[in-house]
């Protein structure tokens, strides 16, 4: 499914929000082990809760859009009658601000023709470009996709407890080569790099003609670099990473 006037701010926070929702479902699994998660709309509240009797971890959350198979669509938060929230709201400014009508129309129609476990897959997948276009604006992060029943996600922000950022790690090769493989909607992968960088905080210097580019963290200390092909695509990636302590 592709959504053609959200690519680029989708690819600009592509590889962070990878990074980012691996850390969040780590940090969940470690905090609480197996676990569900519960929702008060009216209370803006996202919880998610131990099953195994460790507690529970509460969030605010922020509807960004939800996404229903039914009428394959997908509504935004600021145009929901119990999800309006200041986001939300900042996504629609930043739609009218640069001509963006996916962001300024209240709801936007999917652009499938798939049915049945298909549609549902290319929705879950929607979910995530909707949440990354979400992080790229707001510059906050993380994001949660929520099953709803029937079908729908439910796409919200998280704030309200302190999750792990993405840091410059020993993980970080690995991880951001699972997201090519897995197949992520990443059409400029330059772009990804460089909002990758930009969202966390890193230093990042590129070559005259843009094939290589080298980033820095400057808490940890290490560094990448990162080659592309002729094609712009990623190629390669080595560096200097120092094990965690």
């Amino acid at each position: 499914m592709h959504l053609p006037d959200l690519q680029d701010l989708s690819d600009r926070a592509s590889l962070y929000s990878h990074l980012s929702q691996r850390l969040l479902g780590e940090h969940l699994t470690e905090r609480l082990g197996e676990y569900r998660w519960e929702a008060d709309t009216q209370e803006a509240r996202l919880s998610f809760v131990s099953q195994e009797g460790r507690g529970r971890i509460d969030t605010t959350m922020s509807v960004i859009a939800s996404l229903a198979p039914g009428p394959r669509s997908m509504l935004w938060g600021w145009a929901h009658p119990q999800a309006t929230n200041d986001l939300a709201l900042r996504l629609r400014a930043y739609g009218e601000e640069h001509g963006i009508a996916s962001l300024t129309s209240p709801e936007v129609a999917l652009p499938t023709t798939a049915s049945g476990p298909e549609l549902h897959e290319e929705i879950g997948l929607a979910a995530h470009v909707v949440g990354q276009v979400a992080v790229q604006v707001s510059g906050s992060s993380p994001y949660y996709s929520a099953p709803s029943g029937g079908g729908t996600r439910l796409v919200v922000m998280l704030s309200g407890h302190e999750f792990p950022t993405p840091r410059l790690d020993e993980r970080v090769p690995l991880r951001v080569s699972e997201a090519f493989q897995a197949g992520l909607p990443i059409s400029d992968h330059r772009r990804a790099f460089h909002g990758l960088a930009a969202l966390a905080g890193w230093s990042q210097e590129w070559a005259p003609d843009w094939s290589q580019v080298s980033i820095s963290d400057p808490v940890t200390g290490n560094g990448i670099e990162v080659g592309f092909d002729e094609s712009s695509r990623f190629s390669r990636l080595s560096g200097r990473l120092r094990p965690r302590g």
